[in-house]
């Protein structure tokens, strides 16, 4: 969801507005959530490569939203939807956190060639996987762009990396042969559809749509940063990312969920970026 979004959700439950709160694993990460309750739907992630179990130190930090922002309501109360969730879920809150020996270091995007093999990490450091990386250059191989234009195109901020090889792919793309990037250039002529429609009926894949779009659009704002005179439409992309963002909010109101929906998000998100949202000939 965009961070509007996800803001006015949670401002609505702690005023009350709302009594109970879905959310994903970002739900331990620096939110202040007044919940007394935390019920785990699954301890199954897909982490952006593949579906693992959550980690202790993910469950503990999930749990430890209960009862602790602003809630004078004793110990705060975790649980599972599945029986057989309970004893993994028992062991992860019983288990010590390991304490952190090292912090991890990445390299700069134009040291990224050479980096991993001259870094001299000492005692109390990682090099951070740059696997990821690595996977988005092999998506833009073959675009003719100088090397310290490419690199910014390896750090787009989306949270898959296929996400990141098809939309940098599509952005660089675009780039190269027409030296700018407009968001007629990238997306296809319906991506807008439902975000020009009425915010009323929409499905669950609409909205995933929705989220998707705000994704591209928050990449493209990003690198119009980077690249003002090459990304031309940053107003256009600002007004389009506020307008998404209202009306996911308002659709969430009525929307019907089928949590158990067949299919893998994954592949969804991919199918909906190929064949509704980015333009197929910069693929």
């Amino acid at each position: 969801m965009p961070p509007e979004t996800r803001r006015q959700q949670i401002e609505n439950f702690n005023n009350r507005k709302t009594l109970i709160l879905v959310a994903s694993d970002v739900i331990g990460m620096g939110v202040n959530v007044r919940i007394k309750r935390i019920i785990f739907h699954s301890l199954i992630k897909f982490d952006g490569n593949k579906r693992r179990l959550l980690t202790s130190s993910e469950i503990q930090q999930i749990a430890g939203r209960a009862g602790r922002f602003s809630l004078d309501c004793g110990n705060g109360q975790v649980g599972c939807m599945r029986q057989e969730d309970i004893l993994y879920l028992k062991q992860s809150l019983a288990e010590k956190t390991p304490p952190i020996e090292k912090a991890y270091i990445s390299p700069s995007p134009r040291v990224i060639a050479s980096f991993k093999s001259i870094a001299n990490s000492g005692d109390h450091f990682s090099i951070c996987n740059v696997d990821i990386l690595i996977e988005v250059a092999r998506h833009l191989g073959n675009i003719s762009l100088p090397s310290n234009v490419l690199v910014e195109y390896l750090i787009v901020p989306l949270n898959s990396m296929n996400l990141v090889g098809l939309v940098s792919r599509s952005f660089a793309t675009s780039h190269a042969l027409f030296n700018c990037v407009k968001l007629k250039n990238v997306l296809q002529t319906s991506a807008f559809d439902v975000a020009d429609g009425e915010c009323e009926n929409l499905s669950l894949d609409d909205i995933k749509r929705l989220e998707l779009l705000y994704q591209i659009l928050d990449a493209y704002v990003w690198l119009s940063v980077k690249f003002p005179n090459i990304y031309k439409d940053q107003k256009a992309a600002i007004v389009y990312k506020t307008r998404i963002a209202c009306i996911i909010q308002e659709a969430l109101t009525t929307l019907q969920f089928e949590p158990d929906s067949k299919g893998s998000d994954h592949e969804s998100t991919n199918y909906i970026f190929k064949s509704q949202l980015l333009r197929h000939d910069l693929l």
